[in-house]
């Protein structure tokens, strides 16, 4: 028998609508005091007048009281469900957000695919950037993060179910986006780095460019291969990873081939290459050759410098060895043999060639 499910209905412009949320800190000797913040759409009565943005903060000593101080702000109710971004304030993502995933999933109206980002500064002050042409920062940022994937190689692993997923999987590595206010605008910036739910580290772009081409499903981007400002050559191509993990004298071997396949948008490099298949191939060569140097540069970075396992080489690992067996793959991966090997097809170099 068919039950009768009642539904809440409200005018629009009696509630607040929210389109990210802040998390932000604030340390008091050995407490804390968390301090998250609401960036909302408020409507306004009357044909076409746009909606109004609104960013409430509250205030307490645990994550839920926030909500109590934050209503006390709020001329309208809110409802959930409608979020974009989650902004996580580099400080509270040192301390860890284990306790805001909790309390997020406990939600059962969460967006769980809103996009989860870490943020130079305050949360509050992300929140409260206006950015032309857009009604909230939320919705710029939105839009920034998921178009990264045409020219930087991220991924769409961004996702707050996504990280609720690798927070504690064996093998696996929360990373997100770093973004900041700079030059007057919001910008990636970088990566930031979780060992389990704790901010570890920080990379800049060029990292996160190379990082982001070794992982899996990454997107498309540019690769240049350059004598000088004059003569150089622009290859942009998605790219496909495969990876071989052997043992071999009880140490872990991994084998990462990385097929590249794209046009050549600019050559000033070797311009006999759209003529001359030899040339091309040559080409080709080069740019396989700058592939596996910023590839090893990073790989060498990962585990002298990080000692981390930014790529999730232990999970493949754990899969064919055994899984639960107490290794820190953050420590073995450090130091195995990691072994980059690039095959580029260049497909298309220009109008006209098909």
């Amino acid at each position: 028998m068919a039950q009768n499910v009642q539904i809440e209905k409200a005018p629009v412009e009696n509630l607040s609508i929210p389109s990210a949320a802040g998390y932000d800190i604030e340390k008091h000797g050995d407490s804390i005091k968390y301090i998250i913040s609401l960036s909302s759409y408020i409507f306004q009565e009357g044909e076409g007048k746009p909606p109004l943005k609104k960013v409430a903060a509250g205030e307490a000593l645990s994550i839920g009281q926030t909500r109590q101080s934050r209503q006390k702000k709020l001329g309208k109710s809110f409802t959930l469900g409608l979020e974009k971004v989650y902004v996580i304030s580099e400080e509270s993502a040192e301390i860890g957000i284990r306790s805001i995933l909790d309390i997020l999933f406990n939600n059962q109206r969460l967006n769980d695919t809103a996009l989860m980002v870490v943020c130079k500064g305050k949360a509050e002050e992300i929140l409260n950037f206006d950015v032309i042409g857009h009604p909230t920062s939320a919705d710029y940022l939105q839009d920034m993060i998921n178009n990264s994937k045409v020219f930087n190689f991220f991924n769409d692993n961004y996702k707050l179910i996504d990280v609720f997923v690798r927070v504690d999987a064996e093998g696996r590595r929360v990373i997100v986006p770093y973004i900041e206010i700079s030059q007057n605008e919001l910008q990636i910036t970088g990566l930031a780095l979780f060992k389990n739910d704790k901010l570890i580290r920080k990379i800049d772009i060029k990292d996160a460019r190379a990082l982001n081409m070794l992982s899996v499903d990454a997107g498309k981007g540019l690769i240049t291969v350059q004598k000088s400002s004059k003569i150089f050559a622009d290859y942009y191509a998605k790219v496909k990873r495969k990876i071989n993990c052997t043992k071999k004298d009880g140490k872990f071997v991994f084998d990462i081939k990385l097929d590249f396949k794209g046009d050549i948008t600019t050559n000033e490099y070797i311009k006999e290459a759209k003529d001359d298949i030899k040339e091309k191939e040559k080409l080709e060569k080069e740019i396989e050759e700058v592939i596996e140097k910023d590839s090893n540069e990073i790989i060498n970075k990962m585990q002298k410098e990080y000692k981390m396992d930014c790529l999730e080489l232990g999970r493949i690992a754990a899969a064919k060895y055994g899984r639960d067996t107490g290794i820190d793959w953050d420590e073995v991966v450090s130091n195995s043999e990691i072994n980059v090997k690039a095959s580029v097809k260049i497909v298309k170099q220009g109008r006209g060639d098909y």
